[in-house]
């Protein structure tokens, strides 16, 4: 059987990839971030007022937010594949998903936005219920509710996370067919893929010491582990049924 590269090893490879272009992958992170940010912020003080009407309009405006940034996300996945693969890589990728496909890159983060509430649907129930008559013997169930979906969560967005790589990859390919390829690659490789996520959680804590600036290296390092992890991904499953 084919082996597939270490967290460690797939790290190394993009540590020593970034060396002397942090630059354009940190200034691509802050353009992505701030420009969705900035857009949260200002319907926040916009919308500031405590009517209903106005909490509506803001979880309107916020996943009208989030959708731009499945747009975003498709362009970043396209700008750290050119880099990862040698190809040019330039700032203006970023914005390439509001060119082509970008319909892909809404259904996508709609897709993993339905996944994170259907699962936590059940616990929000209960605390509601929790909340209202106030009964204690309820909380080891809403712990268990909120723990279950939580796990739920993570396993079904563990089986769909290549799906922005396999549309750029795959650009003829319908959304269902991006989610079965993803879950297909991804069988037998979701606890691989949490090590690697995990093995990140050290130094996102340590950017804590440097008020959240350490970000700024810290993104583009597990953006670019993440796109070597799929490329690794493909390779062995390209070895496997060769």
């Amino acid at each position: 059987m084919n082996a597939t590269k270490t967290s460690t090893e797939l790290k190394a490879s993009a540590k020593a990839q970034l060396l002397g272009n942090y630059g354009k992958m940190i200034s691509a992170f802050l353009l992505m971030d701030l420009s969705c940010g900035l857009l949260l912020y200002l319907a926040g003080d916009l919308l500031s007022a405590p009517t209903l009407v106005n909490q509506v309009l803001y979880y309107v405006i916020e996943l009208l937010i989030y959708l731009l940034l499945g747009v975003f996300m498709l362009g970043q996945t396209r700008l750290y594949m050119n880099f990862v693969t040698g190809r040019p890589a330039a700032l203006g990728d970023l914005f390439s998903g509001f060119r082509s496909h970008s319909e892909v890159g809404i259904k996508i983060m709609l897709c993993y936005i339905g996944i994170l509430l259907g699962c936590l649907i059940p616990f929000f129930i209960l605390f509601a219920v929790y909340f209202t008559v106030k009964s204690v013997y309820l909380m080891p169930l809403v712990s268990i509710f909120l723990i279950g979906g939580v796990i739920a969560a993570c396993v079904l967005l563990l089986s769909l996370s290549q799906c922005y790589f396999i549309a750029l990859d795959f650009p003829d390919y319908q959304f269902r067919r991006i989610c079965a390829m993803s879950r297909r690659v991804m069988k037998g490789q979701r606890a691989r893929l949490f090590y690697l996520y995990i093995s990140f959680v050290p130094l996102m804590l340590l950017s804590v010491l440097s008020f959240g600036l350490g970000l700024l290296w810290i993104y583009p390092y597990m953006q670019c582990t993440l796109t070597h992890f799929y490329f690794d991904l493909m390779d062995y499953h390209t070895k496997q049924y060769a």
